[in-house]
């Protein structure tokens, strides 16, 4: 926790210290929304583990069903922030990732449930740009906030969620797209994206 609390102390700091050197020109498309895919949620792997555990199988009486194909969808995340800067933006990030699991009745093979675990995170975001040219931006951001899980229709628990991006890059203007190869968090490891200035 002190870690985390050091790292987000850092963060601030540089922030501030890079959105005062910023200059008094007028700052073009202050908003910006975002929609990106991540990969290897750690969420999907955590539901994974879940299978193995010895309370998991009293949910469903396996020995009457089959399992039938995983479809896991990684963190789809939509993000909206505003520039207050030439350097600073901030904003919120929304994001939803699930795995499903159909069961099949073993004795006439007609479906019979489907077994699904989902997870919504919101999370505030902060995103400070230290290379700006026309057409790419380098930045780093991070964000904070907390995750809903559910089991079925049921919300099963919530807790903490973190997402912190050391490099992340953007090419285009209005319309750009990004990269984030070594985020590191809740929704995932790596994502890509198309986003939008205005």
């Amino acid at each position: 926790m002190k870690r985390l609390l050091l790292l987000i102390a850092l963060f601030c700091g540089v922030s501030a210290t890079l959105s005062a050197q910023s200059g008094k020109k007028p700052i073009e498309n202050t908003h910006e929304l975002r929609l990106g895919t991540y990969a290897l949620t750690p969420y999907i792997w955590q539901h994974y583990d879940s299978m193995n555990q010895p309370g998991y199988s009293k949910e469903y009486d396996r020995s009457k069903f089959i399992g039938g194909d995983f479809v896991d969808i990684p963190a789809q995340a939509l993000t909206y922030t505003y520039r207050t800067s030439k350097v600073m933006e901030f904003g919120a990030q929304l994001s939803y990732s699930g795995s499903f699991t159909p069961y099949y009745s073993i004795y006439t093979g007609e479906h019979s449930h489907t077994d699904s675990w989902q997870y919504v995170t919101l999370m505030p975001y902060a995103r400070a740009t230290w290379l700006n040219t026309p057409w790419v931006r380098l930045y780093s951001s991070f964000a904070v906030g907390f995750t809903a899980e559910f089991h079925g229709k049921e919300q099963r628990d919530m807790f903490g969620a973190v997402q912190f991006t050391p490099v992340g890059i953007t090419v285009g203007r209005e319309l750009f797209g990004y990269g984030e190869i070594l985020t590191i968090g809740s929704n995932g490891f790596a994502t890509l994206g198309i986003g939008y200035r205005f």
